[in-house]
């Protein structure tokens, strides 16, 4: 019994020595998409004016491996028509793996620059294609 314990500590040992030995081998991090959040609410800010216009957007994040990104204001150049229209998309980073189901409120204010005297049209773009639209006036 005594040299079966011996050899099993010998067995062991090599087994140890030998994973020692292995190069380190490089960790998979889970990959990072970035995604068009949908917004369920748009707020003015009790600060609009015309050198620092912005908005309160939020909304909620499905689960635990969703994270704020950025949002990204642009001009809408494809009408012309549609002067002082501003287009709001709102992102967010999603991880590939495990995720808590818990639904995350998340809440940011989007600075929207500068607006000149007049109606400006603010339009929120959902990740469904869906938007909401705000109208404010500037004078």
């Amino acid at each position: 019994m005594k040299k079966f314990s011996i050899a099993s500590f010998v067995v062991l040992a090599a087994f140890a020595a030998k994973a020692n030995a292995l190069p380190d081998l490089p960790v998979d991090e889970p990959t990072k998409v970035e995604r068009v959040m949908s917004v369920t609410n748009v707020f003015v800010s009790s600060r609009m004016d015309r050198d620092d216009a912005s908005v309160f957007i939020s909304g909620q994040f499905p689960n635990s491996c969703y994270q704020w990104s950025r949002a990204t204001v642009n001009e809408l150049e494809e009408d012309k028509s549609a002067q002082n229209m501003h287009v709001l998309r709102a992102y967010a980073n999603v991880s590939q793996g495990m995720c808590l189901q818990v639904i995350t409120p998340f809440t940011r204010e989007v600075s929207i620059g500068a607006l000149g005297d007049g109606q400006h049209t603010i339009r929120v773009l959902n990740g469904d294609g869906t938007y909401q639209q705000l109208i404010v006036d500037i004078r």
